[in-house]
């Protein structure tokens, strides 16, 4: 029997570091394991990656043929689409970026609500009926976080919409009976202050610091300066209102879910999250 574990929780919550221990806890009970982090070349998630016709693919290959390895490495070809998770191709010249040409061609830079949906459900429909027998898969940030952007600040959907959005989402994987592993943050602005720091660039010539390009990225929605979420102070309003908005949806749809506070133990959210899911697998 196969299973679907997703952790979803503000940033700085530990997503990427409780999915990567998780994927060892599971294989260290004998479980077959399959584990996808945000950006990765993916079975449901959009985020970081550039869906282009085969002219606009082998235009962009063209422009950067001396990478053309790499981003053949790193694209799949899904009927007549090419999903590229660009950020996975190397950076060495800032002036001749294969990122920000690929990112172009991202889903979210799509403002039609209908078109963005629908490319998800497809992804996820065609996970729901291809995904691997016996096989535990763990995401992170693929059903809440990576959309409840676009439905709060790009979109502006109502509750009933939002809760009809992920419910529609969540049941096209019914049969790998799914759970979500909420991290619940107790110190929103504590930990903002945090990720300022640890994810400063190592080469601003490159790419900007991480809160620089979030904030940028909040002008680019539509929604942003109506919600009065711009700014550094607009963005801490934002994760809070995301954060009621998440819980909300939760309670409402028709998935296993769990929430797991967080306050300063990190250690202590994983030993609850390994207890739940023995629990679970029980």
């Amino acid at each position: 029997m196969s299973k679907a574990y997703i952790i979803e929780g503000l940033p700085g919550s530990g997503k990427s570091t409780y999915s990567r221990r998780l994927e060892t806890y599971l294989k260290s009970t004998g479980k077959r394991v399959k584990r996808y982090s945000e950006g990765d070349l993916h079975p449901v998630d959009l985020a970081w990656i550039a869906v282009t016709d085969e002219r606009t693919f082998n235009q962009l290959c063209a422009s950067f043929s001396g990478q053309k390895e790499e981003i053949l490495s790193n694209t799949k070809r899904v009927g007549d689409r090419y999903y590229t998770a660009y950020t996975k191709i190397g950076l060495s010249d800032a002036n001749h970026n294969p990122h920000q040409a690929f990112a172009a061609y991202s889903m979210y830079k799509t403002r039609d609500l209908k078109t963005f949906f629908d490319a998800h459900v497809n992804l996820w429909e065609t996970f729901g009926k291809t995904y691997q027998p016996d096989t535990t898969y763990v995401f992170e940030c693929v059903f809440l976080q990576n959309h409840i952007n676009q439905l709060i600040a790009c979109f502006n959907v109502d509750f009933e919409e939002m809760v009809s959005y992920f419910d529609t989402l969540i049941k096209t994987i019914d049969r790998l009976d799914p759970v979500i592993l909420y991290i619940d943050q107790t110190h929103i602005e504590k930990t903002l202050q945090r990720l300022v720091e640890e994810r400063r660039s190592p080469d601003h010539a490159l790419y900007k610091d991480w809160i620089d390009q979030v904030l940028d990225y909040m002008e680019t929605l539509p929604y942003a300066k109506e919600l009065d979420y711009l700014g550094y102070d607009g963005l801490i309003r934002y994760f809070k209102d995301r954060r009621k908005h998440e819980l909300a949806v939760l309670d409402q749809i028709g998935c296993r879910h769990h929430v797991i506070p967080l306050d300063d133990d990190y250690e202590a959210v994983f030993e609850k999250m390994k207890a739940l899911i023995d629990i679970d697998e029980c």
